[in-house]
């Protein structure tokens, strides 16, 4: 949308800076981070790693909220692990809502 609005061609994109001074700053001091919620499509060999299992100690408990899976997605290769549950991925996020998420 903002290449659209811009009038610019991504073939004309040649890099994309991330600022992310204030990303690490809120990391470092845990202040002004959002409630997050995951729903995560995927098959059922993903529940070996639950969402947040990376994140820095005591990290996943100040910002996870909410973490669901949910059937659907796709293998890396590109082969369909199951349709989405459209009904089901609706009211997860219904309930992440409920739970505070806010991203």
């Amino acid at each position: 949308a903002a290449l659209r609005e811009a009038a610019v061609d991504a073939c004309d994109v040649q890099a994309i800076m991330v600022g992310t001074t204030h990303f690490i700053n809120a990391l470092l001091t845990k202040k002004g981070l959002a409630k997050c919620a995951v729903l995560r499509l995927c098959g059922g060999a993903t529940g070996e790693l639950p969402p947040f299992v990376d994140l820095a100690d005591g990290l996943a408990t100040e910002i996870g909220v909410y973490a669901r899976t949910l059937p659907g997605g796709m293998h890396h290769d590109g082969v369909s692990i199951a349709a989405v549950d459209t009904a089901a991925t609706q009211l997860a996020v219904r309930e992440a809502i409920a739970a505070g998420a806010t991203a």
